[in-house]
């Protein structure tokens, strides 16, 4: 199991997607985009990463898409990424 898990809220933005990363610590924010689901959750690791100055590896997202761009359901960064390879 990763040291950090964290859930992220994707919302459609024009061409992008825009991230919101939940459950930082109360001082912290976090919100980073991706052209596509995939990258969204990418970039929503490394974000995680940099701000907690930890391996990429060691950070998960679950992301999930907000109801108003579709109301899809939530589902971990690994499965996203398999499903949208």
């Amino acid at each position: 199991m990763s040291e950090h898990h964290y859930r992220a809220t994707a919302t459609r933005d024009g061409h992008w997607w825009a991230v919101e990363i939940h459950g930082l610590p109360p001082n912290m924010i976090a919100h980073t985009q991706g052209r596509d689901l995939a990258d969204a959750a990418a970039m929503a690791r490394d974000a995680v990463a940099t701000l907690f100055d930890v391996d990429i590896d060691d950070v998960t997202i679950d992301l999930a898409v907000a109801s108003s761009a579709g109301g899809e359901s939530r589902r971990s960064t690994e499965d996203r990424l398999v499903s949208e390879g």
